[in-house]
């Protein structure tokens, strides 16, 4: 295959892979008050060493833009700065959506601009456990 070729498959290649984004990078986490997480057994806040926790496992996840799931069986409540955001997923489901809302603002340039349709919100998958 002649050099040119290869070149412009590699930049095509380049140019449709997802942003390599973590919840941490475009959410100020840390500012992040309380969660209360919903589910079919009732509802719970977390208490702050669960929140310190579940901070640090959220601002790793990866931003995935490009994943079709079906969310909303259960989530949480994260409360920031008086505003309240709704936090979908769905039974041992690795996904999250997060409303764009609670992109900081500085942040919302790195994102695909939401489609015609109204923007369900954001994806993110939970990071992998290191062995």
């Amino acid at each position: 295959m002649p050099k040119v070729i290869r070149l412009f498959s590699l930049v095509g290649l380049l140019a449709c892979q997802s942003p390599h984004y973590q919840l941490g990078d475009l959410v100020n986490v840390e500012a992040i008050d309380s969660i209360t997480v919903r589910n079919n057994r009732g509802e719970s806040t977390l208490r702050p060493v669960e929140l310190r926790n579940f901070k640090r496992v959220l601002a790793a996840m990866a931003y995935r833009p490009k994943a079709d799931v079906k969310l909303g069986a259960i989530g949480f409540t994260a409360y920031r700065q008086g505003k309240q955001y709704w936090i979908e997923s769905a039974t041992h489901s690795p996904y999250l959506r997060v409303p764009r809302q609670l992109v900081d603002s500085a942040q919302q340039a790195k994102l695909a601009e939401p489609t015609l349709a109204a923007d369900p919100g954001l994806i993110f998958e939970f990071a992998s456990p290191s062995t």
